[in-house]
């Protein structure tokens, strides 16, 4: 079998060859991982179809994945124990506040979430697109509403007291930062799309209860924000609450411009990282910088999963500078 094998295919052509016998079927040879692979070949049609179910499955995924608040929750855990390793001025109203900020995240996380299993099941069933985006909108505008009410002014009060207080600078830091990643769950909301179209029918900046400034972190006065007019402009669209995407419609340029624009001012002390880029991302990216810190921004960008951009990179490397300064 091994001699015919090679004295065929050695043939340019097979005309004029006569074979002086039969092969039989067991001289021929055929290695199973091969046969394997060929039976798992699929069509180009099902492949379409294969296409289209996997991205209407992933896009179910973000859409629930905005309406989750467990990585909330996870993060204000923590802010019990920053307050007790703090010298307040009123510690006991701090860590009363800490308390009701998760009971609040929990309680409104167990009501969307009866929302979640609902959308599962409306994505699930194929319904009608107009329907899912009116339900999608009411949902953001409930969920956002409960996150500024609940949340993000009690917040905000808070902060506004320690306006008065004496050394308490880092703990004021930490509490922006808290606030930041409440804020950033309503910003998540921010352009969400189904079927094509933007869900969102009104601004879901009115209810962020106060405006951003006030809980950015105050840097010293020669760090200034870029002198470009059109930095200056998404700067101050970004303090009302509004995310990348949105901006970037608003203004007709492209999400990427919009996101250089952000990275410029994380590294000018004008934006937290925490509010443009998620805790899990910030984490991914830091690490890949530190493994390869003379890697390119396309590098980094091969490295790390398909869902970081390259201004979300861009961003915390600024952030890291930041830092180190």
């Amino acid at each position: 079998a091994g001699q015919v094998y090679v004295a065929l295919s050695r043939c340019t052509t097979l005309d004029g060859l006569v074979l002086l016998s039969r092969i039989g079927q067991n001289s021929i040879l055929t290695e199973p991982r091969i046969t394997e692979f060929s039976s798992r070949q699929t069509a180009e049609s099902s492949l379409q179809q294969t296409l289209e179910k996997e991205k209407k499955i992933f896009q179910a995924g973000r859409l629930l994945q905005a309406f989750d608040l467990q990585k909330l929750i996870h993060r204000l855990k923590d802010f019990p124990e920053l307050v007790l390793s703090k010298d307040l001025p009123d510690k006991g109203a701090a860590y009363e506040l800490s308390q009701q900020l998760i009971a609040a995240a929990i309680e409104t996380d167990g009501i969307v979430g009866k929302f979640r299993d609902q959308l599962r099941d409306m994505l699930a069933k194929d319904t009608d697109a107009a329907q899912i985006r009116e339900r999608l909108d009411k949902a953001a505008h409930w969920l956002a509403s409960q996150i500024g009410k609940k949340m993000l002014q009690p917040l905000a009060d808070h902060l506004d007291d320690l306006k008065k207080a004496k050394r308490v600078r880092q703990y004021t830091k930490s509490v922006q930062e808290v606030y930041a990643s409440v804020q950033q769950n309503i910003m998540h909301l921010y352009g969400l799309e189904y079927d094509g179209s933007v869900i969102q029918k009104g601004a879901l900046d009115t209810y962020l209860p106060v405006p951003a400034e006030q809980v950015l972190v105050k840097k010293p006065k020669e760090k200034r924000a870029p002198k470009g007019e059109t930095v200056r402009i998404t700067l101050e669209l970004f303090k009302q609450g509004k995310s990348a995407e949105v901006i970037a419609m608003e203004r007709n340029l492209s999400p990427n411009t919009i996101e250089s624009h952000l990275a410029q001012l994380v590294g000018l002390g004008e934006v937290l990282i925490t509010q443009i880029v998620s805790d899990d991302k910030i984490d991914q990216i830091k690490a890949a910088c530190l493994r390869e810190p003379n890697a390119s921004l396309t590098d980094l960008k091969k490295k790390l999963s398909d869902d970081i951009s390259f201004g979300e990179i861009k961003a915390v490397q600024a952030h890291m500078r930041l830092s180190e300064e």
